[in-house]
C-alpha cells in the first residue's frame, strides 16, 4: 500500500487507511494489532513523502483545537469582573475584555494544531494562577505596558538616549 494515510479517531477506536487509489481498506477490528498495523503504514508513508510523524499534544484535528480555544476565551471573558475586582486592576472591563481580544486575535494566524494545543495549556496555566490570585497585580498591569520603547528619530532624541 503506497501513499497511505492512517486517520486514527479515538472516539472509535478504530483505523480505516484512506489510500490514493481512493480504495478504503476498513477491515480492522479496532483491535491491538489493527491500530499497530495502521500506525506502521502511516510511518512509513510518512517517511516515503518525506514528512514526520508527530503525536499530538491533545487536539487531534483542527475544529477540536478550535473548540478548545473558545472555551478558554469563554473562561477568561467570564472571569473578568471578578479579576478585576480581587486586582483592584484601574481599568474597566471593556478595556479587559479589549485586552483580551487582542491576546488572542495575536495568535489567530497559528496553524500547527500542536503549536496551538502549547498555547491553550499555556492560557489555562496563566488563568488559574490568575483566579487564584497567585499572580501579582504588576504582573496583570504588565498586559497594558507597550511592550517595545520607540526609539528616538531625531538627534536630540538619540543624544538623551544614549545613542
Amino acid at each position: 500500500v503506497q501513499n497511505c494515510r492512517v486517520k486514527f479517531r479515538a472516539i472509535r477506536k478504530r483505523c480505516a487507511i484512506f489510500c490514493s487509489s481512493g480504495i478504503v481498506h476498513d477491515n480492522f477490528d479496532g483491535g491491538q494489532k489493527g491500530i499497530q498495523f495502521a500506525m506502521s503504514l502511516s510511518r512509513i508513508a510518512a517517511i516515503r513523502g518525506g514528512t514526520r510523524m508527530v503525536q499530538p499534544l491533545v487536539s487531534l484535528d483542527h475544529v477540536e483545537a478550535r473548540t478548545r480555544v473558545i472555551n478558554l476565551y469563554k473562561a477568561w471573558y467570564r472571569q473578568i469582573p471578578q479579576i478585576k475586582i480581587d486586582y483592584d486592576i484601574p481599568k474597566t472591563q471593556d478595556q479587559c475584555r479589549v485586552k483580551l481580544k487582542e491576546m488572542f486575535v495575536k495568535n489567530m494566524d497559528v496553524k500547527d494544531i500542536r503549536v496551538i494545543d502549547m498555547l491553550v495549556i499555556k492560557g489555562q496555566m496563566e488563568l488559574q494562577e490568575t483566579v487564584h490570585t497567585w499572580k501579582q497585580k504588576h504582573g496583570l498591569m504588565a498586559y497594558w505596558k507597550p511592550s517595545v520603547d520607540p526609539k528616538p528619530k531625531d538627534f536630540m532624541g538619540k543624544f538623551l538616549d544614549g545613542h
